[in-house]
């Protein structure tokens, strides 16, 4: 997968992509690939996870429908990958993914996974690395058992240690 060039194509997203248009977009994929696309009632059961999943759509359709992105997917995504993808970036909301490009960065990777598709230019074992860098859900997990600590006895108050 092109990876930088897509990231250079990327532009700001000036409008939201209604739901509707951005399943099209996903679902043409699969049709312009010779595929069945994914059926109504699997997105509306999806659609049950809220609008960061709404968001998660729209950003995937402008990413799809302002790059090269399109062009490359079409007969590499498979319908039932579909589902790993959304849960992989599951805490991404649109405004992070607007504002932030490692975190478009982890979208177009998460893509190229589902794809089984490799990162031009990086091996397998560079790619798999650099994703587990920017895994959002691992900073989340991170600061979560970070602020568990912090709220922990240390054993030290004041400069003074104690003991129980």
């Amino acid at each position: 997968m092109p990876l930088q060039r897509v990231l250079d194509e990327v532009r700001p997203m000036v409008w939201a992509v209604p739901l509707d248009l951005g399943v099209a977009v996903v679902n043409d994929l699969f049709r312009l690939g010779g595929a069945e696309p994914v059926p109504r009632r699997t997105w509306l059961r999806w659609a049950e996870r809220g609008q960061g999943w709404a968001e998660q759509v729209a950003w995937l359709a402008h990413v799809m429908l302002g790059t090269s992105l399109r062009a490359w997917s079409i007969g590499r995504v498979r319908a039932e990958r579909l589902q790993q993808f959304f849960d992989a970036i599951q805490p991404l909301t649109g405004e992070m993914l607007a504002r932030n490009r490692f975190r478009q960065e982890e979208l177009l990777r998460r893509w190229a996974e589902v794809c089984d598709a490799r990162i031009e230019g990086e091996t397998a074992e560079v790619s798999a690395a650099r994703l587990d860098v920017l895994d959002y859900r691992q900073v989340l997990a991170a600061y979560a058992a970070s602020a568990q600590q912090s709220e922990a006895p240390t054993g030290v108050q004041a400069g003074v240690e104690w003991r129980e």
